[in-house]
């Protein structure tokens, strides 16, 4: 970036990702040498001086970048996206770089862009010697990153193939059917999808008490009484020391018998 405005904007970029990843090495070490090919604008008798820690850097291009605009403009936005590709490339798998990258195609607002970069990252953490559970927790972190993306793409098929993935790594977190409400009343081919494979995954696995577990999670939150007790029915017979699937098993009855006794009132 040799052009003045390149170099301003290039400064205003450095500035804003240390600010917002002051612990991230390979940010401290680009910005470092950011300004020590740039020329700190501090001066020390008449002449230009150097940065001397990293701690520094923020305050050190104040005098040059006093005005900063709200929504980064074009050239700025170009300079991110160079310095993240740059980070991206040293440490391709840093949650971090990830996270910086990412932050660069939704300020451009490329979904399209960031769709790619997402799934690209869940491919390359799949075949990475990294710890089960961190590889599970990694690829988890990414999918639900990615469903804000889907769900603006209107691609509601894609985005419940992303819930099915995170439930079937999390079967036991009983929130992750309530996040899946805003996609299940986007479209009824995604609730049906939803329905449809824990369904199937029960019946083939039919000594795994995880799966009606779950489906008896999405048939509640569908509101459909008479099949999440059966689904909870399902599962405490493979896991009878469970009181929790029998806790929520009884309160579905509860609701279902005082709903019937509504009806019955109202025909009365």
């Amino acid at each position: 970036m040799r052009a003045k405005g390149d170099a301003a904007a290039a400064g205003r970029a450095v500035e804003e990702l240390y600010r917002e990843n002051p612990a991230i090495l390979g940010v401290v070490r680009a910005t470092v040498d950011f300004y020590w090919r740039n020329r700190c604008p501090l001066r020390r008798s008449g002449r230009w001086s150097k940065p001397r820690a990293p701690r520094t850097l923020p305050c050190a291009g104040a005098s040059r970048w006093k005005r900063r605009t709200k929504r980064p403009n074009r050239e700025t936005l170009r300079a991110r996206r160079e310095l993240a590709t740059t980070l991206i490339g040293q440490e391709p798998l840093n949650a971090e770089t990830i996270s910086a990258m990412a932050n660069v195609y939704a300020r451009q607002g490329d979904d399209r862009g960031l769709r790619a970069f997402y799934e690209e990252k869940i491919g390359a953490l799949r075949g990475d010697r990294l710890a089960p559970a961190e590889r599970t927790s990694r690829i988890a972190e990414l999918r639900r990153s990615l469903l804000p993306v889907l769900t603006r793409q209107k691609d509601y098929a894609a985005a419940m193939d992303q819930y099915i993935e995170i439930l079937k790594s999390y079967p036991e977190d009983d929130e992750l059917v309530r996040e899946a409400g805003p996609c299940i009343a986007a479209a009824h081919t995604g609730r049906e999808r939803l329905r449809g494979y824990f369904a199937k995954a029960s019946a083939d696995s039919p000594r795994d008490f995880r799966w009606p577990m779950v489906l008896a999670r999405i048939e509640t939150f569908l509101r459909d009484c008479p099949r999440p007790i059966a689904a909870y029915s399902h599962a405490i017979a493979i896991r009878p020391d469970r009181t929790d699937l029998r806790i929520a098993r009884a309160s579905l009855e509860e609701r279902l018998i005082a709903r019937r006794r509504a009806g019955e009132l109202r025909q009365l």
